[in-house]
């Protein structure tokens, strides 16, 4: 997984090579956003993770998708319990 992020009130994110903006980012995203690219987010899959898929599970733009997937960094990966996931993420 990896951390995406509104734009609204974080204009550094615009020149932060750590952020990759979402250009067509509705769906399915409601507003302008960004995907940080500086690791990847690893957790095992557990059912309730179906609960927070947005806008009924569309998929980001082709492009979009691309760019953050060249952009990323692979090597750098940040391991979360299911826990950490559901705390992090407001799961109820």
């Amino acid at each position: 997984m990896v951390n995406i992020t509104k734009a609204e009130g974080k204009p550094k994110c615009y020149f932060d090579p750590r952020y990759v903006l979402i250009k067509n980012h509705k769906p399915p995203f409601n507003k302008l956003s960004f995907a940080k690219v500086d690791g990847v987010y690893v957790s095992g899959y557990f059912q309730d993770m179906r609960k927070k898929v947005l806008h009924h599970g569309d998929s980001l733009n082709d492009d979009d998708f691309n760019e953050i997937v060249s952009k990323v960094n692979f090597d750098y990966q940040i391991q979360f319990t299911e826990e950490e996931v559901r705390r992090f993420n407001e799961f109820n």
